[in-house]
């Protein structure tokens, strides 16, 4: 068994935020909330940018990137 400790981009509460996401099909309340953090917290950015995977906003990739960076 595999143990993974929880962090800023992975735990419990994030895999629930895309999970509900995911099943509701509404992606950009997700979106909102990782922007808000990933300002903050730039680890999150991968976060926000599967948030956007999920929105299919290829344009908005590079400046996930770019932020990150």
């Amino acid at each position: 068994m595999k143990t993974q400790a929880a962090s800023v981009i992975l735990n419990h509460l994030t895999e629930r935020i895309f999970k509900y996401s995911e099943d509701s099909g509404r992606h950009q309340p997700a979106a909102n909330l990782f922007e808000k953090i990933a300002a903050r917290e730039p680890e999150v950015a991968s976060l926000l940018a599967r948030a956007y995977i999920g929105m299919s906003e290829s344009s908005s990739h590079p400046s996930v990137t770019a932020l990150s960076l």
